[in-house]
């Protein structure tokens, strides 16, 4: 697979999570506001955060939706990804603003399955990208894993360290979903640019 191959793939499987760019940086910024909440709100406790991410993912998952169904209506594709994760997103915020005390007693455990899966992810985007962006997603991959690991090893641990440290956590994500977004925003127009050259010619 050559570089060019690798970086379409890498876009597409970019574009199969985050449906869109702007989606993508939405992520990272709405990430970044939950890292500076448990790092500069001393007050913050779990059932705040609980809250918090609850209202995150609702407001996600209906903008999934939306560009679900705009896809469909502009470009005429089914976009079941799109439209999957935000009805998933939906639930899940769901169950945290219905049920928080249920959520808090498992919600290192559901940290630690999400950073998992999110690693995982992570790992296998980098798998099809080049140069540093392979780098961070892997590192940040792996980092993400050791940390799902270490919930399932001390899912008690402190409360106040457990807070700080999924804080750190989603901002070094939201800040890489950031700078990734711009980066998946340039490929795109590059992509563009490329097809518009290849409609200048014409094969009989």
């Amino acid at each position: 697979m050559n570089k060019e191959n690798m970086r379409v793939k890498g876009i597409e499987l970019l574009d199969r999570a985050y449906g869109k760019w702007w989606m993508m940086l939405l992520e990272g910024i709405s990430l970044v506001v939950i890292c500076g909440m448990t790092l500069f709100l001393p007050d913050v406790t779990l059932s705040f955060l609980v809250m918090v991410i609850g209202i995150y993912r609702v407001a996600m998952g209906v903008f999934y939706l939306i560009v679900g169904i705009a896809n469909r209506v502009e470009y005429g594709v089914s976009n079941g990804f799109s439209f999957g994760r935000g009805i998933v997103d939906i639930l899940v915020g769901a169950a945290f603003l219905l049920w928080p005390a249920t959520i808090i007693s498992f919600f290192v455990v559901l940290v630690g399955i999400w950073a998992i899966i999110t690693g995982i992810v992570l790992l296998v985007m980098g798998g099809s990208s080049l140069g540093m962006g392979r780098i961070i997603k892997i590192v940040l991959g792996v980092l993400l894993i050791i940390f799902g690991i270490f919930t399932f090893i001390n899912p008690v641990g402190q409360a106040v360290f457990f807070i700080v440290f999924l804080g750190i956590v989603l901002g070094i994500l939201g800040f890489f979903f950031i700078i990734q977004s711009f980066s998946m925003k340039k490929s795109y127009k590059e992509l563009k640019k490329l097809n518009e050259g290849f409609k200048d010619y014409d094969v009989h």
